[in-house]
């Protein structure tokens, strides 16, 4: 199976997080990203600070590149075109790799190096860049647009190939302006415990 289009490949970008803290166990939606500098590529897994602040155990699942080329999904992303396991994924530790937190504790954003990961040849990795996303000193989007999330929420997905599902929701606040002096925006849509650090589109 072919997939092409920024829609489709977002699907095997997307990371399943679980978390294990002293007092409770957290799941979130993570997304691969690599920062190009200087001819570097840095790979992060880009999560919400509240979902893993604190964290005694991380575990992050991803897809796996493909053996049998005659039952895979073909997916051609930016990066280049890539065979990705229909059934079978990783669970990996990265409990030891180095974890990084927005300056402004007020900001909820945290990343995850993926130095370990990234050399592995038996993941599939399908990561963003950021290219990719939005300048906002140069960009808008008006209040009602809408827009898509990927994620985990509640832990919900289509388990045979471990994808995420995607959500909907519409802009609900002026993308010009900090909401609550913060920078962030507000969106209008159904948000289950899961769905933290989900991508948005």
């Amino acid at each position: 199976m072919i997939i092409n289009g920024w829609q489709k490949c977002a699907m095997f970008n997307t990371i399943l997080l679980k978390v294990e803290k002293e007092t409770s166990n957290n799941i979130g939606t993570g997304f691969l990203f690599v920062y190009e500098f200087e001819n570097n590529i840095i790979p992060f897994i880009v999560i919400n600070r509240h979902v893993i602040e604190d964290y005694k155990f991380i575990k992050a699942v991803f897809h796996k590149r493909a053996t049998d080329l005659n039952d895979c999904f073909t997916v051609n992303s930016p990066s280049g075109s890539l065979n990705i396991d229909k059934y079978n994924y990783a669970s990996i530790d990265m409990s030891s790799n180095e974890v990084f937190f927005h300056k402004n504790k007020a900001i909820d954003l945290a990343f995850i190096s993926c130095n370990s990961i990234i050399k592995r040849n038996d993941l599939a990795l399908v990561p963003f860049s950021q290219k990719m996303i939005l300048d906002w000193e140069n960009s808008s989007i008006p209040p009602g647009a809408s827009l898509l999330f990927f994620g985990y929420p509640k832990e919900l997905m289509e388990k045979t190939h471990h994808l995420p599902i995607v959500r909907t929701a519409n802009m609900a606040s002026l993308s010009e302006v900090d909401f609550d002096g913060k920078p962030e925006f507000l969106l209008d849509g159904v948000v289950w415990p899961g769905s933290s650090g989900s991508p948005v589109f």
